[in-house]
């Protein structure tokens, strides 16, 4: 790296045809989608500790995107507003899917 780049040795690489590729094989990918929402929801029978959990994982989600640490050891209620707001549009969005994109679309 002491040297000017202009010196530096430049390898040429050797592209290789498909057919000449010894241990070719078929790749087989397998996509699985698991709606962990509803898993969550489906976990809690009660309201309160329902919103409280995505309280708290919002708070998290808000964490990793800003690196601020809160020192706040209990729940706010703008926070519990707001985990009740995103359970309600997250149910809407599941129910009334059709008539959201239907909406979307004629604008």
């Amino acid at each position: 790296m002491s040297t000017e780049e202009e010196k530096w040795s430049h390898p040429t690489a050797q592209l290789i045809e498909d057919d000449q590729i010894p241990e070719q094989r078929q790749l087989k990918i397998a996509l699985v989608a698991c709606d962990t929402i509803n898993n969550l929801f489906n976990a809690y029978s009660n309201w309160n500790t329902l919103v409280r959990s995505v309280a708290w994982i919002l708070r998290f989600i808000k964490y990793k995107k800003s690196k601020v640490i809160d020192s706040f050891k209990f729940l706010s209620v703008p926070e519990l507003k707001n985990a009740s707001l995103s359970i309600i549009k997250r149910v809407h969005e599941e129910a009334f899917h059709e008539d959201i994109v239907r909406i979307n679309t004629n604008k």
